[in-house]
């Protein structure tokens, strides 16, 4: 059987430890560059006091940040009746943390990934419990004798040992590197991602109020267009 061969069960183990590290290591890489595509699209856009939504296409070096600001720029109230540039949707809503973490060239699930990683150590340390569990009783050969008995126990407890471990190494490295490496990583793309939806809500944002008065137009006999504000 699969479990009567510890070694085996090792190195099994091992590799898929080292699979799911592998993945959160690139993982972060991928989160890393794009915390630093967000801070240096957000010094870019606030290096224009005179933000407009043509400066930033024109500031959007990276294609997946492009598509971002079109479809931003698709939000924004109809310019021929006003001449400022507004937008009834947060800008939030398009340049958000999530929208930074998924921008990545071939389109990984980096959020995703993020988060299923420390519940898939979780669950290495309950299946290192149960082979552990099954390791151990396997062992037990109730119709030899005392010494053979003996032996058997000794199994036993030798695979409880690997479940106790196998589970606290679980748990542990969860929560390192759910605290430690995910939660700032995402923790920082939150403030940067907040600090430049500020800044674009502070320019473009317009609450409903103000959109009725400044969208609103009245037609004149003449059949021309006048604000009515």
């Amino acid at each position: 059987q699969f479990y009567s061969t510890p070694i085996i069960t090792l190195y099994w183990i091992l590799f898929f430890l080292f699979t799911i590290i592998s993945l959160g290591i690139f993982c972060y890489w991928q989160a890393e560059r794009s915390e630093k595509k967000l801070l240096d699209f957000t010094n870019k856009v606030k290096e224009n006091e005179n933000i407009t939504t043509s400066t930033l296409l024109e500031i959007s070096d990276n294609e997946n940040i492009r598509n971002i600001c079109k479809n931003y720029i698709k939000s924004f109230l109809p310019s021929s009746i006003h001449e400022k540039e507004k937008t009834r949707s947060n800008a939030d809503l398009y340049f958000g943390y999530v929208s930074w973490l998924e921008d990545t060239r071939n389109g990984y699930p980096v959020l995703q990934a993020l988060k299923i990683i420390p519940g898939t150590f979780t669950g290495f340390g309950i299946l290192g419990t149960f082979l552990g569990f099954a390791n151990g009783v396997s062992q037990i050969n109730t119709n030899g004798n005392f010494e053979t008995m003996k032996s058997g126990i000794d199994n036993l407890l030798s695979g409880l040992n690997i479940a106790f471990n196998s589970s606290i190494f679980g748990v542990v490295a969860s929560i390192l590197i759910n605290f430690i490496i995910i939660q700032p990583i995402i923790h920082r793309l939150q403030i940067e991602s907040k600090g430049l939806c500020d800044y674009l809500d502070e320019k473009f944002y317009i609450s409903e109020a103000d959109a009725i008065m400044q969208y609103s137009v009245i037609v004149d006999e003449d059949n021309n267009h006048i604000p009515f504000s």
